[in-house]
Order: structure tokens, then C-alpha cells, then sequence
């Protein structure tokens, strides 16, 4: 089913590295340690892509991050971690208001004043902003829900979550990159490759 959550498998780097010399038959005298740190930098980066898109929800950065909304003011930078946003929700008192996102297209409908009502705002992201439109008129809070930007596991020495053993996906992308690299034949890795990609989205 799309969109499943896994469960946790923690992978370290080294675990990694020994799987994918023995799986793709990589000599270090030909392919360093630090070559292969940098594609599976990629590949996690590539991977973490496919499982944000397969169930968002799961990434979500723990408890939202607060937004002051200021009146007067429609451009609020985003969190330097930002990835993805999921939403936005206003506070009105002690309720959480979810707003309706826009599209650029329809920006020039959402001119003027906000009235004394949070509520009515809408949402968009551009660039590194957040736009709330129309401009806000009063002040008050709400929380940004957003998926964080994927790290770089092996260059950090960080340990990688592959769920439910979705580092699989590292291991042959990782295995046909080398291929690629010495000109030989990786297509067994391909297929690998997106066997393991469909298995999470589906």
C-alpha cells in the first residue's frame, strides 16, 4: 500500500560499504571509501526523495515549527532545514485553523487586507518564503508543518534509517554508479534499483 511508513532499520555507513563492495564486486584500489561515501550521499538523498513522496506524514519535523505572524507582513523566511511543506495551521485561541494553500497563478486574487481574521489567510510557498495572503492585519501564531531536508549520512558518519530495508535502494544505485564509472555492464543494478523504488511506493 502506498504511502506505509516501515519499520525502523538502522544501517551504518561501514554496513553499507561492505554491501556494496561484495554486492557490486568494488575493489578499493579502483573506487576509495570516500568516492563511495559520496554516492551514497547521493542515493540516500535520491531515496529519501522516493519515501517523502511515498508517505510524507512520516518525515514530518516533530511538533511543526511556530510562525509569528506579523500584520503588515506576507513574507516570513522559511526554517534553514526546510524541505517540503505540508501545511499550515493558524492559532484561534486554543484551536489549530488549517489554511488552504494557493497557487502563484492565483495570487492577484488575494490582494488588500486580511480583515481581523486569521482564518481567511492563504498559503504559498515561493523561494525561501512563506507567503500568507492576503497581507495579514492582525497579529498572532501559527505552526509551519514541513518535511526537514535529508542529511548527508556518510559524509556526517550519521547511521541511516532505511525503514523496511529500503537501504536496498542505496546498495544497487550505489553498485550501478561504479559500474557506470569502470564502463561495465549495470543493468542488473538498474533492475535492482527500481524493484526496490516501487516496492515503496506501493
Amino acid at each position: 500500500r502506498k504511502g506505509r511508513s516501515g519499520l525502523a532499520r538502522t544501517v551504518s555507513i561501514a554496513n553499507l560499504i561492505t554491501r556494496i563492495r561484495a554486492r557490486g564486486d568494488i575493489r578499493s584500489v579502483r573506487t576509495s571509501d570516500t568516492v563511495l561515501k559520496d554516492w551514497i550521499d547521493e542515493s540516500y538523498a535520491e531515496l529519501y526523495d522516493i519515501m517523502v513522496d511515498a508517505n510524507p506524514d512520516h518525515f514530518l519535523a516533530t511538533e511543526g515549527t511556530a510562525l509569528t505572524i506579523v500584520a503588515g507582513t506576507y513574507a516570513y523566511a522559511l526554517p534553514a532545514t526546510f524541505y517540503k511543506l505540508i501545511g499550515v495551521d493558524v492559532h484561534d485561541g486554543t484551536t489549530l485553523v488549517p489554511l488552504d494553500r494557493f497557487k502563484w497563478s492565483e495570487h492577484a486574487r488575494f490582494q488588500g487586507g486580511g480583515g481581523s481574521s486569521l482564518n481567511s489567510l492563504r498559503y504559498c510557498v515561493m523561494g525561501a518564503h512563506l507567503h500568507l495572503r492576503p497581507t495579514p492585519t492582525v497579529s498572532g501564531t501559527g505552526t509551519l508543518w514541513f518535511v526537514p531536508a535529508p542529511l548527508t549520512p556518510a559524509t556526517t558518519g550519521t547511521a541511516i534509517d532505511g525503514l523496511a530495508g529500503w537501504d536496498e535502494f542505496i546498495v544497487a544505485d550505489v553498485c550501478m554508479k561504479a559500474k557506470q564509472a569502470d564502463e561495465e555492464d549495470y543493468s542488473p543494478f538498474y533492475a535492482q534499483r527500481e524493484k526496490a523504488s516501487e516496492s515503496i511506493m506501493h
